[in-house]
Formats: structure tokens, C-alpha cells, sequence
């Protein structure tokens, strides 16, 4: 899919400013802070211009009452904006970023699995905790140094140019050279910042893989094995961090050169020949040197945030491109209720980028009928499933349900008509309770949960935790053996109550016979829905009362147990391989 290019490692900064407007417009910023940050951030170079005025006047013989009381108060009154500044840019900073952060969020969770391609988890997190910070603080930059800086800059010109421009000429002679020497020094930056960025990236994502997979690291003494692979990226970041500091280093030495020093033995040399000429008194080479000293500060300032824009367009790009990945959110469906009846899939073509899946696959899955599906790896039954859930959008033909294209229902009230229990059984909340009712929708009594771990075999073990339903799980249900967190996940799926189950080795983790006695159970449960499963278990496909045989992209065959041990040998196949209850 096109779409995958948006989340995936950005290395050109090609378009960033619009990309820049796209982020500005779509974030929803918090315009009254910062319009508030950029007020009290102009009072404060309003005050900075009016001290060497009046320190000119000072040094000048004008010591009235008047003049002492104006300098002392604008002093003061620096003081005190400076500090309301620093506080409104903080809170500032801090507001932007958790908007943009809750946009990013809603942005990932909107995108399908589909959408996100290769990219990494540890990616897609440096991508809401760094790079919206990163944004924040840009924009903040623009607020709180670019633009009082510029006002600063074009204001003290345009007074010194009253006072002596043949000094100012000088000044200003110093800022190609300081333009030129960023635009070389940002587009380096901007390589080593995306380095520093990749950087980052492989150390959460080798971070987090790891923790979560701490049990299979003891379990097999692969401590110190892992602690050698772990130095990689560590020292990976910790080069890519000296590259960056070094580069930053060399820029700051050629700032300081070129926009401090030479401007500095200037103003001494010529200003000390003016004034012994008697064209310029002492008291405005004072506020002259006050003045030149701020502004090119300033001018380093935007010269320098300006080139620091380049190590900021990499987070741009890589938010901008989830921010404008198209959203589930904003889809629109003329069909508002959720899908009813049979499900029909009519040549049907999928495939994983170059990998076909289906070709021209064509099935009817009855309603509330339990419908197995049998085939061999890869031939598509877990592909199907998420087709169905909508996941993925199908290439060529159609699925309908009851004669209608699933794309024209709302994908929310779709899979709220579908409750999809998968294998590996993933658990959000912390506790029994939490667990199996995690997006059920609605409130649930205690006797609803109770029915509902009876039907899928729980409530025996759940019973005699500590807390029962309210006793905790742990992390991820870390606490459970592998088939109590899947008939933690067939309670969750049986609660919500849904027209359509999905069981995709739901119950795997158990024994034959344990698997057999829990489906029986769940038939019971959601007697007269329509349900579509797959099964190692033979024992179970028996049961069923349609099973459908996927081979090269299509159906081999369809029948009941006893046809397709006689027509498909694919069926027979797995008969002879599978799992049974053998009472």
C-alpha cells in the first residue's frame, strides 16, 4: 500500500514547511496560550529596547529624578515580564505538545494495521514522546526567540541608523557571512540529526522488544548474550550524540566569530576613532555598543534557531506523515447499522505486497451456522479474518454481508457486530474484571461476567484467585498460563455479544479434550450467531456445520465432515495430523 511510505524512516526534508502548515492546522494547538506567549514576549523586547535609551541618556548628563525613575523602572519591569515570559512559554511548550500528542495518538489508532508496513513499535513511540516534544519546542522558538528576535533586530537598526550609520554598515556587514556559514553548517545538521533520530529508534525498539520478552530471555540464561547485543545500539546513539554535539559545537564557534567577536573589536576600534573626532559622544557609543552587542545576538539567534530548523524537520515529516495517513475516523458510510446475514466473498484477491494470498476466492459463510475453516500454512484462514475486521482493504472483488459491499458500513459499527478472539490472546487491564471487559461497550454485572467465564471454563480458576473477578492479572495477563488467558479471551468475546464470532485458535493452548468441552460450551453461549473458526483441534472441526478447505488462493472443497474426508485430500490431510479428544 501507498500508504506505508507515510510512517516509514523520512531522509529528505523535500516539502517539510508545508508539511509544517499541515501539522500547525490539523493539531489542534492552544491558540490562546500562544497568542499570550507571544504578547509577553514582545513587552519583554519592548523593555530590552528601551534600557540602553535611557543609559545613553544617563552617561549623557541627564540625571534628572525623572530619568532615574523611568531606568530603575523599566529595569524592574524587565524583570518581572522576563520572568512571566519564561513561565507562559514553559506552559506553552507543555500545552502544545500534549495536543499534538493527542492528535498523533488518535491518528495511529485510526490507521489500519495495514498502514503502519515495516515501521518498528519503538518507532511509531519516538514518534509521540520525541518528535511532538521536538515540534513543541520549534514552535515555541518561533514565538518566544525568532520573531522578538527579528522585532528586536529591525527595531535597534533602524535607531542606530539615526545615531551612526556608518557603524551599522559595518555591523551588518557581518551577516552574509554568518547566512552563508548556517546554510552549510544546517544542511549537515540536518543529516546528523536524522541519524541521531534512527539512533534512537533501534534503542527503543531493541528496548522494548526485549522487556516484553524477559521470561524467554531468563528461561534460557541468554542474560549476558543479550547485554553484548544491547551495547550495539546503545553505543550506536552515544556516536550519532558526539556527531551532534560536535557538529553543533563547530556551529556555535563560527556564531560567536563571525556575529560576536568581529562585531565587537568594530564597534571598539571605530567607535574610539568616532568619538575622539567628536562625532559621537560617549553615552551613544555606550547604548550603540548596548544595542549592537543585542542585536546581533538576535541576529545569531534567528541565524541560529533558523539552521536548527533542519534537525527539526525530520520529526515534522515523520508526524506530518501519520497526521495525513488516511484515518478511519474520517471515513463516511452510507450504511450507518452494523452488517447482518450471510457473509459472501466474490473473487476475492489479496496479497501481502508480492505474496498473493487469494485468487478469485469465492465462499458463502452462512448465517448463524459455525463455519470452520481448514488449510494448509499460508493458505489465507487468519488473512480472512482480519479481511473481515477490516484490517486490510481487500485488492480485486468483494465481501458482502446479506448483498452488501462490507465497505460501505461504518467500520466502528462492523466490528462491533464482530467479536474477533485471536490466538495469541492480548490482554489490556490489570485485572479479571478489567480484562473481559475491555470494549465490551456497556456496563456489565457481576452475574453477566460469572455466566460468561462459566461458558468458556474460566470461572473455575478465576474463582479461586485471591479477589476473584477483581483479582489482578499483571501485566499483559502475565499472571496466567497460556490457556487461562485464552478463556480470559473467549469471556471478553462471549460478553460482547456480537452477530459475528471469530475464533482463531482460540483455545490452542489447551488440551484435545479441555478445547472440545469449551467450544461445546461456547456453542451453548452464542447459540444462533454466526460463527467462523479455525481449528487444529479434528475433534472440534467435526462439530461444525459447514467446513470450508482454502488451497492455492481458493476453496478446494466444502462440505460436513464425512463428504470431505471423501472429496478433499487436504482435508484428509489435516485429519490425520491434527489434534483429537481421545475420551
Amino acid at each position: 500500500m501507498d500508504d506505508n511510505k507515510t510512517v516509514k524512516q523520512i531522509t529528505s526534508n523535500k516539502g517539510s514547511w508545508k508539511r509544517f502548515g499541515y501539522v500547525l492546522s490539523h493539531a489542534r494547538l492552544p491558540w490562546i496560550w500562544i497568542v499570550v506567549v507571544l504578547i509577553v514576549s514582545l513587552a519583554a523586547t519592548k523593555l530590552e529596547l528601551l534600557l540602553p535609551q535611557y543609559t545613553s541618556n544617563l552617561l549623557n548628563g541627564d540625571t534628572s529624578a525623572h530619568m532615574i525613575k523611568l531606568a530603575l523602572f523599566s529595569a524592574g519591569a524587565l524583570f518581572v515580564v522576563t520572568f512571566a515570559s519564561n513561565l507562559v512559554q514553559g506552559i506553552g511548550e507543555v500545552s502544545i505538545t500534549r495536543n499534538l500528542r493527542s492528535v498523533v495518538w488518535k491518528r495511529i489508532l485510526g490507521t489500519k494495521p495495514s498502514g503502519f508496513g515495516d515501521t518498528q513499535p519503538g518507532e511509531i513511540i519516538s514518534r509521540v514522546t520525541t518528535d511532538t516534544e521536538v515540534i513543541g519546542l520549534f514552535i515555541i522558538k518561533i514565538l518566544y526567540v525568532m520573531i522578538p528576535s527579528i522585532y528586536f533586530a529591525v527595531s535597534v537598526i533602524i535607531t542606530l541608523y539615526g545615531i551612526n550609520h556608518t557603524m551599522l554598515y559595518w555591523m551588518l556587514a557581518c551577516i552574509p557571512f554568518s547566512v552563508a556559514a548556517t546554510v552549510v553548517w544546517g544542511r549537515y545538521n540536518f543529516s546528523v540529526q536524522v541519524k541521531v533520530y534512527e539512533r534512537i529508534s533501534n534503542l527503543t525498539h531493541y528496548l522494548s522488544d526485549r522487556i516484553t520478552k524477559m521470561p524467554l530471555i531468563k528461561s534460557y540464561g541468554t542474560e549476558e548474550e543479550e547485554v553484548a547485543k544491547g551495547e550495539e545500539p546503545i553505543e550506536g546513539m552515544y556516536k550519532a550524540r558526539v556527531e551532534a554535539q560536535k557538529v553543533m559545537c563547530a556551529g556555535n564557534i563560527a556564531f560567536n566569530v563571525i556575529m560576536g567577536y568581529i562585531p565587537n573589536v568594530i564597534l571598539m576600534l571605530l567607535g574610539a576613532s568616532l568619538i575622539g573626532k567628536g562625532q559621537l559622544s560617549f553615552g551613544d557609543w555606550v547604548m550603540f555598543f548596548m544595542y549592537t552587542s543585542r542585536m546581533t545576538a538576535s541576529i545569531s539567534v534567528v541565524i541560529f534557531e533558523w539552521a536548527d530548523i533542519k534537525g527539526t524537520q525530520g520529526a515534522i515529516m515523520r508526524v506530518s506523515g501519520i497526521m495525513m495517513n488516511p484515518s478511519e475516523f474520517d471515513e463516511t458510510y452510507p450504511e450507518k447499522g452494523a452488517p447482518e446475514g450471510d457473509i459472501e466473498l466474490r473473487d476475492l484477491q489479496f496479497s501481502y505486497g508480492t505474496k498473493e494470498i487469494f485468487e478469485n476466492l469465492t465462499m458463502t459463510i452462512k448465517e448463524g451456522k459455525k463455519t470452520v475453516l481448514v488449510g494448509g500454512s499460508g493458505s489465507g484462514k487468519t488473512t480472512l479474518l482480519k479481511l473481515l475486521e477490516r484490517f486490510y482493504d481487500v485488492g480485486d472483488g468483494q465481501i458482502l454481508f446479506n448483498g452488501k459491499d462490507i465497505n460501505t458500513y461504518d467500520i466502528a459499527a462492523t466490528r462491533k457486530a464482530i467479536s474477533y478472539i485471536s490466538q495469541d490472546a492480548p490482554m489490556l487491564g490489570d485485572t479479571v474484571r478489567e480484562a473481559v471487559t475491555y470494549g465490551v461497550g456497556r456496563t456489565v454485572t457481576d452475574e453477566e461476567i460469572v455466566q460468561a467465564l462459566e461458558a468458556a471454563s474460566a470461572w473455575d480458576f478465576v474463582q479461586k484467585m485471591p479477589a476473584g473477578i477483581d483479582s489482578s492479572i499483571g501485566d499483559y495477563g502475565c499472571r496466567l498460563s497460556g490457556g487461562q488467558r485464552q478463556k480470559i479471551a473467549l469471556t471478553r468475546g462471549l460478553l460482547r455479544n456480537s452477530r459475528y464470532v471469530l475464533l482463531d485458535e482460540s483455545t490452542s493452548s489447551m488440551d484435545a479434550c479441555s478445547a472440545l468441552n469449551v467450544q461445546k460450551a461456547i456453542d451453548n453461549y452464542i447459540q444462533g450467531r454466526t460463527c467462523i473458526m479455525i481449528s487444529n483441534n479434528v475433534s472440534i472441526v467435526m462439530e461444525a456445520d459447514e467446513v470450508i478447505v482454502l488451497k492455492d488462493g481458493g476453496v478446494e472443497a466444502v462440505g460436513d465432515h464425512e463428504s470431505l474426508l471423501r472429496d478433499s485430500a487436504t482435508y484428509r490431510e489435516f485429519c490425520s495430523q491434527g489434534r483429537e479428544c481421545q475420551l
